[in-house]
């Protein structure tokens, strides 16, 4: 299950919650779309961008192949064209074997799961990056986000508690590790565990009183326990700041208007 889809099965009404980790624009769906100057979804300066990595991508095979796909491939997460995201992953940097490539791809084919609202192509995503991440954790054991993504990859499997016990081993060795906490805040909501929620997301902003996406998932979490004077009071103060990401800004005003 990806973080999309976590929140979704919340109820439907938090689809907004998370808008803020997908495009700025409108895409209907994740077919594979030509990217023109014309499209209203893209800017001129990015399509430009877009082609000219293409041309270069269509060229003869080097080691810049891994930072111009890299490149392009996050263009296309920006845009929510997630097939051509990973279509870009898995022809160039799959077919190196070297750490960059293998990094370079991890992050791609992680973001493109974590934003799937597609349950099957999640699933896929998820099987695709937990492979990479796997190979990466045997190469950086230590490494606590690449041990964050890969127990995100696990809780879509069979055995999702492997998952949570991974991160929850994360949150043991770090208490302050934020996305570890955020996960297990998501988690919980997905379960129905507001009670938890609320203690993993308040942990957050014990140590920044400025996190305003702690801030929304913790308000939603007390609306959830029917806490609404708490709840109004997070998602005020997120109206009413400057520097919030506007998605989210425009969620906590959506819930204010609902109650």
């Amino acid at each position: 299950m990806s973080r999309l889809q976590i929140i979704l099965t919340a109820g439907g009404e938090l689809l907004v919650v998370l808008l803020y980790q997908l495009p700025r624009v409108v895409v209907d769906n994740e077919e594979d779309a030509e990217v023109a100057t014309h499209d209203f979804s893209v800017s001129d300066v990015d399509a430009q961008a877009i082609g000219t990595l293409k041309e270069l991508l269509a060229g003869e095979s080097n080691q810049k192949n891994i930072n111009f796909a890299d490149s392009l491939a996050r263009y296309y997460l920006k845009y929510g064209f997630l097939d051509s995201a990973v279509t870009t992953a898995e022809t160039y940097l799959l077919r190196d074997s070297s750490l960059s490539a293998l990094l370079s791809a991890a992050d791609i084919l992680y973001a493109a799961f974590e934003r799937s609202a597609n349950a099957e192509k999640a699933a896929d995503r998820a099987r695709q990056a937990r492979t990479i991440l796997e190979k990466l954790r045997e190469i950086r054991p230590k490494s606590l986000p690449i041990r964050n993504r890969l127990a995100m990859t696990l809780v879509t499997t069979e055995t999702p508690m492997a998952g949570i016990r991974m991160l929850q081993e994360v949150v043991a060795e770090d208490p302050d590790n934020r996305e570890a906490l955020v996960n297990l805040g998501l988690l919980s909501i997905r379960s129905g565990q507001y009670d938890k929620a609320v203690g993993r997301f308040k942990l957050i902003l014990e140590k920044d009183p400025t996190d305003f996406e702690a801030m929304l998932y913790l308000g939603v979490s007390q609306m959830e326990l029917s806490q609404t004077e708490q709840a109004k009071i997070l998602f005020e103060k997120i109206v009413e700041a400057e520097d919030v990401d506007p998605a989210i800004k425009a969620s906590a005003a959506q819930y204010l208007q609902r109650n």
